[in-house]
């Protein structure tokens, strides 16, 4: 009986079949082993991604194995679920800290054409991934992706503990077109006006003086490695996008040169000033020469949009318009949890 049984088996290669995918289970394992071991390898010697020009093969390899974190399908592990998030557009205290990822979204929605439209952001100094998020809400209501970037190493942990949907680099923007190691301030928490813990995650380059906001508040220096925001985007193939952010503490102009202008696409761009007057002129003036025009501005933030997107407004867009449709999102429920 037992005889016959087998020789069924063997007539239909059911065998064969089960024996073929116990080789090809095992096979798998040991390969993964094996990767992870030569992940470990690769990742250990930093020194040969130093120094590297922004498009270098090595180095694009290098933070692809080594310093990026895949989008997961987990669900999210936040604190306030960011029902505060769609008020502060509308609430009168936030003013002076007017979040432009909403105007950056309501324009990407109006004037960029659907074709060329990708729903794609890139976001420099995304700290925990929640806390004043530019790309929280997008991502997560409106079906929006891209690459968050955090320098801070404690906060990268903590972002990458709230399950967000968009790919992550734990790295800092390189101010020159070449990789490099940096010394970062990590700031724990500052006071504003007696309020504590306004400014958690505000860690920036350490430039051998830490800022009189910060001092005595839980900051201490870290080596951070840099590289070009293009290293990033040709990692990610990401070479067009419809909103970028850009909040690294007084960097951004610098981090703004490296980038090559030609070999990208991205609709508009928001980006920090913190109310320096020299600053904002010389964002004004640099966007001018690539092709953006300022559409607004806070005491704290800029928003440029490309010129052909710009020449799309037929009406000029009230923030009546812009609130309504800022109300309409509050009462969204997730696309993704």
């Amino acid at each position: 009986m037992n005889i016959s049984f087998n020789r069924f088996f063997r007539r239909n290669g059911l065998l064969r079949i089960i024996n073929n995918v116990y080789i090809f289970c095992v096979t798998i394992a040991l390969w993964i082993v094996w990767r992870r071991q030569d992940s470990a390898d690769f990742c250990s010697d930093i020194s040969k991604a130093v120094d590297l020009e922004m498009d270098d093969p090595y180095l694009i390899e290098f933070i692809r194995v080594c310093k990026m974190q895949l989008p997961t399908k987990k669900e999210y592990k936040l604190i306030n679920q960011g029902i505060d998030i769609a008020k502060n557009v509308l609430d009168d205290q936030y003013l002076g800290y007017r979040h432009f990822w909403a105007d950056a979204v309501f324009f990407s929605q109006l004037l960029i054409p659907k074709e060329k439209r990708t729903k794609r952001f890139f976001e420099c100094g995304a700290s925990d991934g929640e806390f004043m998020s530019q790309t929280y809400f997008a991502e997560r209501f409106l079906g929006w992706s891209g690459i968050l970037v955090e320098g801070d190493p404690f906060y990268f942990d903590k972002m990458v503990g709230k399950n967000r949907k968009s790919t992550q680099f734990q790295l800092c923007a390189s101010t020159s077109n070449k990789s490099g190691i940096m010394s970062f301030l990590h700031i724990e928490k500052g006071k504003v006006n007696g309020s504590e813990h306004f400014y958690p995650g505000c860690g920036q380059i350490f430039e051998g003086k830490i800022p009189k906001l910060f001092q005595n508040e839980g900051t201490n220096v870290v080596d951070v490695f840099c590289v070009p925001v293009y290293t990033m985007l040709l990692a990610t193939n990401a070479l067009s996008l419809d909103a970028f952010f850009l909040d690294i503490e007084g960097a951004e102009l610098e981090v703004l040169k490296t980038l090559p202008f030609d070999k990208i696409d991205i609709a508009m761009f928001i980006v920090e000033y913190n109310n320096d007057s020299e600053r904002f002129n010389a964002l004004k003036e640099f966007f001018e020469q690539k092709g953006y025009l300022l559409d607004d501005y806070s005491s704290v933030d800029t928003l440029f949009i490309k010129n052909e997107y710009m020449e799309n407004v037929k009406v000029d867009i009230s923030k009546k318009v812009f609130y309504e449709e800022v109300n309409k999102w509050k009462q969204l429920k997730p696309l993704v949890n």
